[in-house]
């Protein structure tokens, strides 16, 4: 796994393309270069996308756009989604239109007969076990398929083609956020002021506020509480550590504004979370950091996964 500045997080085999399996309690805002395509296996998970809120459910199909910052969090329980990602690249020199292709909906559901999903859904299994499986020429075998994949999608899928100008803003954006997570990063254990970033940035605190929320659907101050629980969640499952440190450890000055935030995202104490029964995402701590809490999967344990989704799959096409 690999880490960029906007929590950047590669599974690939092949340059440009992966698939994984992945259940998540929570990412903070992110971006990668490619192309995004989740189908929800279990749980439910909410999307938060420039300025906008999506609810995801069990079976739904969702498409982010290369660079579009978004953010996951569970609606209820964990949520296990099996994760396509294709980089406009492998495809540009064939159809270059598509580095400039957007699409304007998140959920497939919206615009696809309940037979086309089907269809898509069973090419993502098919895609996955060779993908999975890695016989000769799976690399060739995959990229076609996700180019067919593609081809599919927006044929249905309402989308607009970005001007070279909002490519540029967007990249100005995104290299922007990529410093304010950085800034957070390094400073979040200490008083985090935004009025010294935007300083920095040579803007004034109200531009720098409204940038925030229209980048990241949420307030300055609520995304250093998000990267603030993450740093308390990975000391209480890793240290045996007084609370009252790992409240300051984490950035929080005062204690009851630290029970208050896990409250609000656990339901629990922050006592009661360090004892409670531990959920897949808790027991595994796969990858637990400042931005996430989600469990990746192993090779092995993706190929036993696929092999229960496939009999599911199965079974309910033959009702």
């Amino acid at each position: 796994m690999e880490k960029d500045d906007l929590e950047i997080i590669s599974h690939q085999y092949i340059d440009g393309f992966s698939m994984f399996f992945n259940t998540l309690d929570y990412r903070t805002p992110h971006v990668h270069p490619e192309w995004e395509l989740l189908w929800i296996m279990n749980g439910s998970m909410n999307i938060r996308s420039i300025q906008n809120e999506y609810h995801a459910e069990k079976n739904d199909l969702v498409i982010l756009n290369p660079f579009q910052p978004h953010e996951f969090f569970r609606s209820q329980e964990s949520c296990t989604f099996l994760c396509l990602q294709i980089s406009p690249e492998l495809y540009s020199m064939a159809y270059p239109q598509i580095d400039h292709i957007f699409a304007d909906e998140v959920l497939l559901k919206e615009h696809f007969t309940a037979e086309d999903l089907q269809t898509i859904r069973k090419d993502l299994l098919n895609m996955m076990q060779i993908y999975l499986d890695q016989n000769p020429q799976y690399e060739l075998q995959s990229v076609g398929y996700g180019a067919v994949l593609l081809g599919t999608v927006f044929q249905k899928l309402p989308y607009h083609l970005l001007s070279l100008e909002e490519i540029d803003a967007r990249d100005r954006r995104n290299a922007r956020l990529a410093r304010l997570i950085q800034y957070v990063d390094e400073n979040y254990s200490h008083k985090l002021r935004l009025q010294d970033f935007a300083e920095a940035e040579g803007c004034t605190l109200p531009y720098m506020s409204t940038f925030i929320k229209d980048a990241m659907n949420q307030t300055f101050q609520q995304y250093v509480t998000a990267v603030r629980f993450n740093a308390a969640c990975k000391l209480l499952s890793a240290e045996a550590m007084k609370m009252q440190d790992v409240c300051l450890e984490s950035g929080f000055s005062d204690y009851r504004y630290f029970a208050r935030a896990f409250e609000e995202r656990t339901g629990m104490t922050p006592d009661q979370y360090r004892k409670s029964p531990h959920d897949v995402v808790k027991e595994s701590s796969d990858h637990r950091s400042l931005h996430s809490q989600e469990h990746f999967y192993t090779r092995r344990e993706s190929l036993a996964m696929l092999k229960q989704y496939q009999t599911e799959f199965e079974t309910i096409e033959k009702q």
